[in-house]
């Protein structure tokens, strides 16, 4: 007989440790699935979605795992990171790359799995004038080596 569990996940943090609220994750059966984007339905048609709360916390409902005890897989796939604030702007952490494992049992209602939201890295502004500089000193120097 199959049951159903409700599971509290315990996950999502930043590079310095802090909880995140507003990550949203879609659940799959399988790895594969977790890939195609072919997430586990709830009651009412739709893919669950779990969103952490401020305290780094999410609810599931409904999650199914064997009456023998023996764990089932199940997948989580970032759909929205969490947002922060920079130099007064709203920016986004990058989301995850690829889909998180979790292993659900009848004694298993809390799973613990870290999650780290990275923020993009910025890099430099590249080009425009100081770049054009050197390229024009450059081919001189070619032009003058070649004469």
């Amino acid at each position: 007989m199959i049951h159903q569990v409700l599971v509290f996940l315990n996950f999502v943090v930043n590079a310095e440790n802090t909880n995140l609220a507003n990550a949203k994750f879609k659940i799959a059966t399988s790895e594969a699935n977790a890939l195609a984007g072919t997430f586990v339905k709830g009651t009412d048609g739709n893919d669950i979605e779990a969103t952490t709360a401020a305290d780094g916390y999410a609810t599931i409902n409904g999650l199914a795992y064997e009456d023998d005890g023996t764990a089932r897989d199940y997948w989580l796939v970032e759909t929205e990171s969490p947002k922060y604030e920079e130099n007064g702007e709203t920016k986004a952490y990058m989301l995850l790359t690829a889909p998180v494992k979790v292993s659900v049992s009848g004694t298993s209602h809390t799973v613990d799995v870290r999650v780290v939201n990275r923020k993009p890295i910025d890099l430099p502004l590249t080009g425009g004038i100081g770049t054009a500089i050197f390229m024009v000193a450059g081919i001189v120097c070619i032009v003058i080596a070649k004469s």
